[in-house]
């Protein structure tokens, strides 16, 4: 099942952000079955609205840049990336061709609302494990799971209307109990003895039992998030409520080290891997 439909998926992400993903990927859909085996006039269509990710670039003073982009998930399709999604096993190889390639230092170029929690946790051990610095920078979003993803950098800096934070994490969840009454349909299934935590997200409705234990599941994803910053951050606990904070604030709360451009941030990775 795509990563982005499955039903009582844990993410770290901003809601709004979820829900855009989800309507902009079905809007497209209808537009792939109509032009079916066409991939280059879809792409082609879709680059007209959407920015579509860089490839990995490595200069001559030996600094890798790397793009962050959109939602964040494992095991994307083509057309969830042409969307202008992330998929982290992409993040993982597109370091390690820049390392095997000489570079001296990695900067991410981070605009993100956040996203999935499969697989988040092995992107950001990847690069913390890494032998050379690396960095952030963002002129858009660094937000949840794109913040889980970040905080292990040397340094994360933003531009002045950058926002960073969101650090929470939430089950998308749309109860169909309405629309199954009115189509006359009901949810029976046959569930072995012992097992009554079996078929949670399967049908219409999330409740008793099944609720606690989504409830329970993105309590705990949220207290690893919480604990992965602070081993790697000195972060204000107010600042890890669920909500984004712009840069001057993002600073203070210890979100981020530096309000600057890129070619600043560059210009700091650039010293740090030379000392």
């Amino acid at each position: 099942m795509n990563a982005l439909v499955q039903a009582a998926s844990v993410w770290h992400i901003q809601p709004r952000f979820y829900l855009d993903l989800v309507n902009l990927r079905q809007s497209y859909i209808a537009k792939v079955d109509t032009q079916a085996g066409d991939h280059d006039w879809l792409k082609r269509h879709i680059s007209l609205f959407i920015n579509q990710r860089p490839e990995p670039t490595l200069d001559k003073s030996g600094i890798g840049i790397a793009h962050v982009m959109g939602g964040l998930a494992k095991g994307l399709s083509p057309l969830d990336k042409m969307l202008g999604m992330t998929d982290y096993d992409d993040i993982v190889a597109e370091v390690e061709e820049l390392v095997d390639r000489g570079a001296k230092a990695i900067l991410l170029a981070v605009d993100s609302p956040g996203g999935s929690v499969h697989g988040l946790p092995e992107a950001a051990h990847f690069l913390d494990a890494l032998e050379i610095p690396w960095a952030v920078h963002s002129s858009g979003l660094v937000a949840s799971a794109a913040f889980y993803l970040s905080a292990g950098a040397a340094f994360i800096s933003g531009t002045e209307s950058s926002v960073e934070g969101s650090i929470g994490t939430i089950v998308p969840w749309v109860d169909l109990s309405g629309l199954w009454e009115a189509f006359g349909a009901k949810w029976d299934p046959v569930i072995s003895d012992g097992s009554p935590l079996k078929g949670i997200g399967a049908g219409p409705t999330l409740e008793g039992e099944h609720r606690e234990e989504v409830q329970r599941i993105v309590n705990v994803a949220k207290e690893d998030f919480v604990s992965h910053v602070l081993n790697r951050r000195d972060v204000d606990p107010g600042a890890m409520l669920g909500q984004g904070l712009d840069a001057p604030e993002a600073l203070e709360a210890g979100l981020i080290d530096h309000i600057e451009n890129f070619n600043t941030a560059y210009a700091r990775l650039a010293e740090t891997a030379a000392a």
